[in-house]
């Protein structure tokens, strides 16, 4: 039996070092195809020591294929203006951008996203900015059983949060005029503080070449990324990324100097209006973050619908969010997995929301607000009133998922739409090593060319348009 268990050890060792050393034979690593996810009601359902700057990173990948389970051609617009796509003769884009578990939480995991942009085209107008700490609504004291807060230590992170995670904006120009503006919120370190004391011994030890990664990386600096974010810590984590999203719309209407914590009390009533139609919002998030920033877009909400729970002045950000955004582009994403740890539970029904129309009234918060905005024909909206959530999913990833069926219906001018393909090789059509399969979408050049210009199916392929002063 020893003899049967250590060849057995052997033989994963070996395909181990096949998934990162031989390229010749794997199988499946361009197949890919896209599902458009219909609303049914009735349906079932890293180092401590890192410091949030530019690093280097490798590009790579190859076009996917995709089946179409819809009569019409899978497309879906892009973060940038394509070749084809009319309007303003000039535009802007703002681009938020944040990264996710695993190893996506790399200092520079804005990098691929940025040299993209340069490879369409477009030129930096100034120095990125530096990383600027995101204020919290208030100071956040942490307590915990392997925390240490005493004396000194007792006003620092992780025992004292009064920012959480930092933002940063890097502006683009192309030569057409348009600009592009990208908002990155690095949230990792904040949260690793805090993570830190209670895994240090654990990280201490050397589980062996197979389980290590597996267990540091996607365990330790995966799941427990999760543990801790569905825990208290969570709370400041959005409302750090909620103070870099609120920076990027007041960057928009030109009102940088005011500073504020939160989306709330973001923007005054009417002034939705300083930012230009020809402005777009879009976002993209890897693994854990487009849990996150769907929570933060869903808090200033509720189940009870945002025309019975805000005044005007504090619906003013979202409104302006949920018309003139564009798409959400999630890698790896982790709303179904993530979601059940997220329900309410009480003890009475909770009370319909009244105010909304019928079609709406089961939708998430932010998306029952763009659901309202189209029925009532509102002028801002952007983009023929349709609202993309583009998720890119590897089945190979341990930590990634479709998009959840029964989220949005296309009468409420959401679609959600599922990408599936192979981001790294298969061993031997027995797996792929999942850490890539995780961490790899945003470095694959298709891949960003799809979330900045757009696909269109072309003969059973998912092609990215042609977009930027590039012309690529």
């Amino acid at each position: 039996m020893r003899q049967v268990n250590r060849r057995r050890g052997i033989a994963l060792m070996v395909g181990a070092c096949l998934a990162v050393a031989l390229q010749g034979c794997t199988t499946g690593s361009g197949t890919a195809r896209l599902v458009q996810v219909h609303y049914e009601p009735e349906a079932e359902y890293d180092n401590a020591d890192f410091e949030p700057q530019a690093c280097p990173s490798a590009l790579g990948g190859t076009p996917p294929r995709v089946d179409t389970y819809d009569s019409a051609p899978a497309s879906f617009g892009g973060l940038v203006r394509s070749a084809t796509e009319q309007g303003p003769q000039s535009t802007v884009r703002y681009i938020f951008h944040t990264h996710g578990m695993g190893l996506t939480k790399r200092c520079d995991f804005t990098t691929p996203l940025l040299k993209a942009l340069e490879d369409r085209g477009y030129r930096r107008t100034a120095e990125p900015s530096t990383w600027i700490p995101a204020a919290t609504r208030r100071d956040w004291h942490v307590r915990g059983e392997a925390l240490a807060c005493r004396g000194d230590d007792a006003d620092e992170p992780p025992c004292l949060y009064k920012s959480f995670g930092d933002y940063r904006f890097d502006r683009l120009r192309g030569d057409g005029g348009d600009q592009v503006v990208v908002v990155s919120y690095y949230w990792h370190l904040d949260l690793w503080r805090a993570q830190y004391p209670f895994l240090h011994d654990d990280f201490q030890q050397d589980p062996g070449f197979i389980s290590g990664p597996l267990k540091h990386e996607t365990v330790g600096g995966g799941l427990g990324d999760a543990a801790a974010y569905l825990g208290d810590l969570g709370i400041p984590l959005r409302e750090g990324m909620a103070t870099a999203i609120c920076a990027m719309l007041q960057d928009a209407a030109d009102l940088q100097s005011r500073g504020s914590s939160g989306l709330e009390t973001c923007l005054a009533e009417g002034e939705g209006s300083r930012i230009a139609p020809k402005v777009q919002f879009g976002f993209v998030s890897h693994s854990l973050g487009s849990r996150i920033l769907f929570d933060v877009l869903t808090d200033g909400w509720g189940v009870a619908g945002p025309a019975e729970r805000r005044r005007a002045s504090q619906r003013e950000a979202y409104e302006t969010l949920a018309a003139q955004t564009t798409s959400f582009f999630m890698a790896a994403n982790q709303l179904p997995l993530l979601g059940p740890g997220l329900v309410s539970v009480t003890a009475q029904p909770p009370i319909p929301p009244t105010a909304l129309p019928e079609h709406c009234a089961n939708l998430p918060s932010f998306l029952a607000l763009r659901c309202v905005l189209k029925s009532s024909g509102d002028q801002r909206l952007v983009r023929d009133s349709m609202l993309d959530v583009v998720a890119f999913h590897d089945p190979g990833d341990l930590l990634g998922y479709r998009v959840s069926g029964g989220m949005a219906a296309a009468p409420s001018g959401v679609r959600f739409l599922t990408v599936e393909h192979r981001n790294t090789p298969q061993i031997l059509w027995a797996g792929s090593w999942p850490l890539s399969a995780h961490d790899r979408e945003l470095e694959r050049q298709t891949s960003i060319g799809l979330i900045l210009c757009g696909g269109v199916e072309a003969r059973g392929t998912l092609r990215p348009r042609v977009c930027g002063s590039g012309g690529r």
